[in-house]
C-alpha cells in the first residue's frame, strides 16, 4: 500500500495539484517526509496560484531546516507574486549566502531590483548572473549597454 506521501508525487507528475494538496497534508499530520511535503505542496499551491499558501509551507520548511536555499528562493518568487518585493530581496539574499553562485537567484534578485527602479543594484545581479553563464542575463546587460550609448548620445545632441 502507498504511502501519502508516494500517492502525491504520482499526483503531482499528471498534475492533479489539488488531491496531491491533501496527500501531503496527510502525510503532513503523519509526520512523515516533512520537508519533502512542505516543497511538495507548496509547489502545488504556486502552481494553483495560491501564493500565501505557498509562503506559509516554505516558512515551516525553512523553521525545520533553515539550510536549505532552494526554500528561500521559493519563498521569494511567491513574494514577488504577492508584490512584496522587499521579502523577496530578502530571500533572495538569504539563497545567496546559502550558495552564492546560485545562477537563478542573482537573475531573479536582479528582477526584483527593475521592478523596484534600483538599476544599479539589478545591473550588478545580473552582470552576477551573467557570469555565472545565465544567457537572458548576457542578452539583458547588452541590450542595457545599447540603451545606455543611445541615451548618451541623445544628451550630447541635446546639449552640444
Amino acid at each position: 500500500m502507498k504511502t501519502s506521501f508516494e500517492k502525491g508525487i504520482e499526483q503531482v507528475k499528471v498534475k492533479q495539484f489539488r488531491i496531491a494538496i491533501q496527500s501531503f497534508t496527510e502525510s503532513i499530520e503523519d509526520n512523515d517526509h516533512l520537508l519533502e511535503c512542505y516543497l511538495y505542496r507548496s509547489s502545488c499551491f504556486y502552481h494553483l496560484k495560491e501564493f500565501q499558501k505557498v509562503v506559509e509551507d516554505l516558512t515551516q520548511a525553512i523553521e525545520i531546516d533553515p539550510t536549505y536555499e532552494e526554500f528561500y528562493y521559493n519563498r521569494a518568487a511567491a513574494y514577488v507574486n504577492l508584490d512584496q518585493y522587499p521579502k523577496a530581496l530578502d530571500d533572495y539574499n538569504i539563497a545567496l549566502t546559502l550558495n552564492p553562485k546560485y545562477v537563478n537567484a542573482h537573475y531573479n534578485k536582479g528582477s526584483v531590483h527593475m521592478k523596484l527602479e534600483q538599476f544599479e543594484q539589478a545591473v550588478i545581479s545580473f552582470m552576477k548572473a551573467a557570469d555565472l553563464g545565465h544567457e537572458e542575463a548576457k542578452i539583458l546587460l547588452k541590450h542595457f549597454e545599447k540603451r545606455g550609448k543611445e541615451i548618451n548620445e541623445n544628451v550630447d545632441k541635446t546639449f552640444n
